[in-house]
């Protein structure tokens, strides 16, 4: 193995994201994801092609065991990423940012001198906002889709009984729903679309601006009928991958 080869993982609050890097740039067709429940895919990846592992850890301490056992077993270097360590372009806004989200606005500075505001929906969906200099002025946490879905019903039992996420159509429109089960579920996708464009809202009436968008996070795709559909429509780029392509860069630094 290269020494310029190195695996990436992002240990998120429900998922496990990684790939490989090579030069410090992302290997794309290397990106695999699963439930933090099924690590043992994540010790086939890293057991198949031992390299260096660079992690970034959101999830609980018994999953960032398991990576840094797995890195012993293998006898592979584990460097854990924090929060403003290694110094990259944009520095964290305030010193309890999560890692992930600090990692995900590092490739958008390196495509632009301009603001932008990154929106990542994972299992929250967070907003940040970074100016032309590259300071990262903050941003908002919501509740994402999925914790949604999960927290009428567990009030309210009658209302899981009546239908499934599965039943539900995600549309663009927002017709009025005829069954309980897709009022609850269209209900949830217009809290989620709806919060999100008063965070963008703010932006544009504190700012003065309409800063470009980078969309990522795995329900990004129920974001972007709302945005398309605001006139004039937000300028946005979807990318899955910033949290990777920011644990790149990282090991470049």
């Amino acid at each position: 193995m290269s020494d310029d080869v190195k695996w990436l993982v992002d240990l998120g609050h429900s998922r496990a994201k990684w790939a490989l890097s090579r030069e410090g740039a992302l290997v794309e067709e290397s990106v695999v994801a699963c439930p933090l429940d099924q690590l043992q895919q994540l010790n086939r990846s890293l057991s198949s092609q031992p390299a260096p592992v660079w992690l970034s850890g959101q999830s609980n301490r018994e999953n960032v065991n398991f990576v840094n056992d797995l890195c012993r077993q293998l006898r592979v270097s584990l460097r854990l990423v924090s929060l403003g360590d290694p110094a990259l372009p944009v520095a964290p806004g305030y010193s309890t940012l999560g890692c992930d989200r600090w990692l995900a606005l590092q490739w958008p500075r390196q495509n632009t001198t301009r603001s932008f505001c990154v929106i990542d929906c994972g299992t929250a969906v967070t907003v940040d906002l970074v100016d032309e200099r590259g300071e990262h002025l903050g941003g908002w946490i919501l509740t994402g889709w999925h914790l949604l879905l999960e927290g009428l019903p567990a009030r309210a039992q009658v209302l899981a009984s009546h239908g499934s996420q599965a039943a539900f159509a995600i549309q663009s429109d927002r017709s009025p729903a005829l069954n309980t089960a897709n009022a609850l579920l269209g209900g949830a996708l217009a809290q989620l679309r709806g919060g999100v464009m008063a965070c963008l809202s703010a932006i544009e009436h504190t700012t003065g601006q309409r800063p470009p968008l980078w969309l990522t996070g795995g329900d990004a795709h129920l974001l972007e009928p709302a945005l398309n559909d605001h006139q004039p429509a937000w300028p946005v780029t979807r990318d899955p991958h910033l949290v990777l392509r920011g644990l790149a860069l990282a090991t470049r630094a």
